[in-house]
């Protein structure tokens, strides 16, 4: 029963890495989040008023599109997206959305972009095309070289 279980424990692993679409290790933050520090600052408005901003600033939107229950979204949170120097390229250069796939408007913008699998991080221009979509958690240092490549792009 123990090899079992160490055995299950192993490909929960394993899996998570090997779907989440990296190898390099997600680590937490070596402090706690204090006042002063800054990650990603979504926008909190509808998918509507993302594009008009987006538009009006001449940006393109940055969308998390994650479940509830999906481990690798909540490490992305956890982990991520608090990190400083994540937050300082994302908010300079993005409008950042977080929509939940299985509610709300997030169920017609996972529809729209054909969502498959969780996390899923699109970069949509103002207009709603599509300049970019990769699935999987990453680390921050994969997350700020994905979001350079994608604003060199534009």
């Amino acid at each position: 029963m123990k090899s079992t279980l160490l055995l299950f424990a192993s490909l929960l692993v394993f899996g998570a890495f090997t779907f989440s679409g990296t190898t390099e290790p997600i680590e937490p933050n070596s402090k706690a989040l204090s006042a002063d520090d800054k990650g990603i600052e979504f926008f909190h408005g509808t998918w509507k008023e993302a594009l008009e901003k987006a538009k009006a600033e001449n940006k393109t939107i940055f969308v998390d599109i994650y479940a509830t229950w999906c481990g690798p979204c909540k490490m992305m949170s956890n982990y991520v997206f608090t990190q400083q120097d994540v937050g300082d390229f994302y908010n300079e250069n993005f409008i950042c959305v977080k929509l939940d796939a299985e509610k709300g408007e997030g169920t017609a913008v996972a529809r729209k972009y054909r969502i498959m699998a969780y996390p899923t991080l699109l970069y949509v221009d103002g207009d709603g095309e599509l300049v970019h979509k990769t699935e999987g958690a990453r680390s921050g240092n994969k997350m700020i070289v994905l979001g350079k490549k994608v604003f060199a792009k534009n």
